[in-house]
């Protein structure tokens, strides 16, 4: 991309900032509540960022601001989901009490292998297509890289991020 490109790129993140930047904090904090509000700015910062180093990378898409909304609604999903898991696991703690939990930290070289074969079973499930099974496996128990598994499905990182997403 050209001096001229990143230079409108800016100019209209920055247009979308001004003119955006409120709209979207107030629809994620629907989502996450009033007591949120921090989160709700500090998830339409990040948007804001991705859409600079995107658009700079892949052009600006056709309707901006519904690629704005789009991000932002995907990022709002994930930090809710991450909530949801902490109050589980906490809640897990608290049910076990602090004594079995301790156990369970404790790391053994069967531990990591049941563990790892628990893994492969999560990634394996059939409601997972087999491509999105296989990307888990190389990405989260044999530690590649989204890059060099792009590479081995002759595909783009784009697709494989989508694809561990989706799944």
């Amino acid at each position: 991309m050209n001096e001229i490109d990143k230079k409108y790129t800016l100019e209209l993140t920055e247009h979308f900032f001004r003119n955006e930047y409120g709209k979207i904090v107030s629809v994620v904090t629907r989502y996450i509540g009033t007591n949120n509000v921090e989160t709700a700015e500090d998830i339409v910062q990040e948007t804001l960022l991705k859409a600079v180093d995107h658009w700079q990378q892949h052009g600006i898409p056709e309707n901006p601001q519904a690629w704005l909304y789009t991000t932002a609604k995907n990022h709002t999903l994930n930090i809710l989901k991450r909530k949801k898991y902490k109050v589980q696991y906490e809640s897990l703690l608290q049910q076990e009490g602090n004594h079995i939990a301790l156990e369970k930290l404790e790391i053994s070289e069967d531990l990591i292998k049941d563990e790892q074969l628990k893994m492969m079973f999560v990634c394996c499930h059939p409601d997972i297509s087999e491509n999105s099974q296989i990307a888990f496996i190389l990405k989260i128990l044999c530690g590649f890289s989204i890059q060099e598994i792009a590479n081995a499905f002759f595909t783009t990182t784009e697709t494989i991020n989508k694809r561990l997403v989706r799944g």
